[in-house]
């Protein structure tokens, strides 16, 4: 059996409004489609003890992953949304969130 790390974990993917945007702010992007900003980025979140937990602590740090979303694309904060909230992050955000997280390797945890 593999370790359980205390953690959960959402899973970010952007959609279309996300891609709208960064073509928007940033007209060096115009060639990028939403395939190539596809990549899931994965947060981990503090443990979770069932699916209504876990919903809570995605909307808590809702407004810092979007940020980050943004941050990783275009830095230009003037260029960034005014609304950040929950309601605009599901609409530019896909995500899946996980409670139970396994440690397939024997090294340590480290953080860069």
């Amino acid at each position: 059996m593999f370790p359980t790390l205390n953690r959960s974990a959402v899973i970010v993917t952007p959609k279309r409004p996300f891609l709208d945007w960064l073509h928007n702010a940033d007209p060096t992007n115009l060639t990028l489609t939403l395939e190539d900003v596809s990549e899931p980025t994965i947060y981990l979140l503090p443990e979770c003890d069932d699916e209504q937990d876990l919903i809570a602590q995605v909307r808590n740090y809702g407004d810092t992953t979007f940020e980050d979303q943004l941050d990783g694309w275009y830095r230009e904060h003037a260029t960034w949304p005014y609304d950040k909230h929950f309601k605009t992050f599901c609409l530019w955000f896909e995500y899946r969130a996980h409670t139970m997280l396994l440690d397939l390797c024997d090294g340590p945890l480290r953080h860069d």
